[in-house]
């Protein structure tokens, strides 16, 4: 029994990994729509961060965007509690 039940839940999962690349696939606006939320949620639980908030001022992450480029690849991280967390790190 447990092995049919096993079998089941990975086909079914199967299934809607498969249904969820159909959708990015076919229609990128409505995945957004149904998954986006889900995969954000999901990736910020895996690395032990809150939910990231979506990005709504452009020219905040253009401005990012550019100082990082400028920093050299390195996140610009600013004040004394960032710095205590990462130290020598960055």
């Amino acid at each position: 029994m447990y092995w049919i039940y096993l079998n089941r839940r990975t086909e079914l999962e199967d299934r809607q990994a498969e249904l969820e690349t159909q959708t990015f696939n076919l229609f990128p606006e409505r995945w957004g729509q149904l998954y986006q939320d889900k995969t954000l949620a999901a990736v910020a639980e895996a690395s032990g961060e809150e939910a990231e908030a979506p990005v709504t001022d452009l020219d905040a992450l253009d401005q990012w965007y550019e100082q990082m480029v400028a920093s050299g690849g390195k996140q610009v991280v600013s004040g004394s509690a960032a710095q205590d967390e990462w130290g020598n790190w960055q």
